[in-house]
């Protein structure tokens, strides 16, 4: 796997842990970016609420630029981007 990839997954794993105190306070946490990562994202959600059942996270696609746009105007918590930003 190359360094790229596990940084992604690092970043994510990072970001999910910080947004824990949202999930249990009630507030569902949205994931939204790159197509080409929206399994995994969702699959690291999946394993993540297993683990931590306080946690909704809502994993969605649609592209980096949509996620990265979202995550400007504020209406996602994390953005997945498979692109240079």
């Amino acid at each position: 796997m190359n360094t790229s990839k596990w940084i992604v997954r690092i970043m994510l794993v990072a970001a999910l842990g910080m947004l824990v105190p949202l999930a249990i306070a009630g507030k569902n946490i949205t994931v939204k970016g790159s197509d080409t990562i929206v399994v995994m994202g969702q699959k690291w959600a999946e394993v993540y609420m297993q683990k931590h059942p306080e946690a909704a996270i809502q994993v969605t696609g649609g592209g980096s630029g949509v996620g990265i746009a979202a995550l400007i105007n504020g209406t996602t918590d994390i953005a997945n981007a498979s692109r240079k930003i």
